[in-house]
């Protein structure tokens, strides 16, 4: 019987962000939109089973909170772990934008099953780049077990 899990690591990386801290607190970022509520974002946590076969998508949930006035946009990629790219999950890069009013998108990461007998893997997505939101959520981190 297959016993591998895969966990993802999510991270947000505050590049053109703000400046927080290392103690993996919120960083501020001074928001554009005078007037305007754009808040602030996270990367919520998931869990995903790898299976036996076929691809499946993780779907890494990107959530607005203390308002939802202005476009908050950014960029997000995956960084390999102990899980390996085109073996365990595809490389990922992309772009995302949560437009006025909207609270919340979900970012695919492609999943590739097998049949090996292997430990828990991981790997991260990173978003970074971001501009509108009042602050980011600096780590967030997922484990799947079976």
């Amino acid at each position: 019987m297959k016993r591998s899990a895969l966990a993802i690591a999510l991270i947000a990386a505050l590049s053109g962000c703000g400046s927080g801290g290392e103690d993996g607190g919120s960083s501020s970022n001074t928001n554009t939109n005078s007037g305007t509520k754009s808040g602030s974002i996270k990367i919520d946590n998931i869990s995903i089973k790898e299976g036996n076969s076929g691809n499946s998508d993780a779907k890494v949930r990107v959530t607005r909170s203390g308002g939802k006035d202005g476009v908050i946009k950014g960029k997000y990629r995956t960084t390999p772990g102990t899980a390996l790219s085109e073996q365990d999950y595809l490389e990922t890069v992309g772009e995302f934008e949560l437009q006025d009013g909207v609270t919340r998108i979900d970012l695919i990461i492609p999943i590739i099953g097998d049949v090996k007998d292997e430990d828990d893997e991981t790997f991260s997505v990173q978003i970074f780049d971001v501009s509108g939101a009042s602050s980011i959520e600096r780590y967030c981190y997922c484990n799947n077990h079976q």
